[in-house]
């Protein structure tokens, strides 16, 4: 299960530490270990440790200039002033009205400046506020590979440690936002089973991401080599999705409501002509936007794995070996038919990649490589 199946808390943590210990060596522990031995001779472990990332606070607080969380920090703090009502009112008025006299002797430009300023300053804490709260949540965070799993340790105030069993792994998403892209960093995140209690897939679960934040590219390529023996990402080139996709976008989804309220605000409602006219500029404006989505899409395979591409300022890959694979559907709506296009959307446990308006050709071979590795493969997807 992705969720938290039992919690013990406020236990001494020797006692949690025997206990962790004795979960991830019971399988081997069940053969050796009679009944009557106490518990210390199963907790023991020479496993191995092999360190793959220890982040300084450098790297953290790169990560929280990076990610997107600044938004959602932005919205929540919006939302609690939105809250507080007629008391925040007064708070404003009390604030604007102090510096009202020297507001009020400012020329329009210097207004206009002073309103610059606080927009980049209001940003600026904004930024602070996110590399803080990343450094607090993910400080010192240390990831090994002990034996068959990784361990992972991080948090300031909170200190929190998992052991996620390599086998556990569904698929690595490797995640660039743009600010990242200018930071020359990524994220990473081990996707696990993520199944929400109705059985259905639930990618955002809480206990189905394990994070690793602020990697370099060196990094990404010997973090790839280790989990999946035999991919090299120094040499996965991404194949195009065809062009029909921005067609399709446009032409089906954007262009005709676009033209429907056009005419709606013209005749039956009696806008003015050059006003009525305007929902007619948004396949125009986001024409831009549907180009950079189209090329942010991408696909590559070999005999073992495959890689999806997508995104729109950023992007993002999600990295799957065949076996874990549970099911392909191929589509092709009456517009790919004609041109020998289909849509591929391959389903992992809890989680899938979509690869639209890729050649017909190619997706059945990609298809027929995955049902033929399931089938034949005797390793385990648990």
């Amino acid at each position: 299960s992705a969720s938290e199946e039992v919690s013990l808390a406020g236990i001494p943590r020797a006692l949690a530490e025997s206990f962790r210990q004795s979960i991830l060596t019971a399988p081997v522990a069940a053969q050796d270990v009679t009944p009557h031995e106490p518990l210390q001779a199963i907790t023991e472990t020479t496993e191995p440790s092999n360190l793959i990332v220890r982040q300084p606070v450098s790297e953290l607080v790169r990560y929280g200039l990076s990610n997107n969380n600044i938004w959602i920090f932005a919205g929540l703090a919006a939302g609690a002033l939105g809250q507080m009502g007629d008391k925040m009112d007064r708070v404003l008025g009390t604030v604007i009205n102090a510096p009202r006299d020297f507001i009020d002797s400012l020329s329009t430009v210097g207004a206009v400046e002073i309103g610059i300023l606080a927009i980049v300053l209001i940003f600026a804490l904004l930024l602070l506020g996110s590399a803080v709260g990343a450094v607090i949540l993910h400080y010192d965070y240390t990831l090994e590979h002990i034996g068959d799993r990784f361990h992972r340790i991080k948090g300031l105030f909170e200190r929190s440690e998992i052991s996620l069993p390599e086998s556990k792994v569904q698929a690595l998403k490797i995640n660039q936002p743009w600010p990242a892209r200018l930071l020359k960093r990524s994220h990473l995140t081990l996707l696990q089973i993520g199944f929400s209690k109705h059985g259905h897939s639930d990618p955002n679960a809480r206990q189905s991401a394990f994070f690793i934040p602020s990697l370099t590219d060196g990094q990404i390529t010997s973090f790839a080599a280790q989990l999946y023996p035999g991919l090299d990402w120094n040499k996965v080139t991404l194949s195009p999705i065809h062009s029909a996709y921005i067609h399709r976008i446009l032409g089906y989804y954007i262009l005709p409501p676009a033209v429907l309220l056009g005419v709606i605000l013209t005749f039956l409602l009696n806008v003015p002509m050059p006003i009525s006219l305007i929902p007619l500029l948004a396949p125009i404006i986001l024409a831009p936007f549907i180009i950079m989505r189209h090329r942010r899409y991408g696909y590559w395979c070999n005999a073992d794995y495959g890689v999806v591409r997508q995104g729109l300022f950023g992007h993002q890959f999600m990295v799957f070996p065949f076996y874990k694979v549970q099911s392909v559907e191929l589509r092709q709506s009456r517009g790919q038919r004609r041109r020998g296009l289909a849509t591929l959307k391959i389903k992992l446990a809890g989680h899938s990649a979509t690869i639209p308006y890729m050649p017909l050709a190619a997706a059945n071979a990609l298809r027929n490589r995955i049902l033929h590795t399931v089938e034949f493969s005797r390793k385990t997807w648990m």
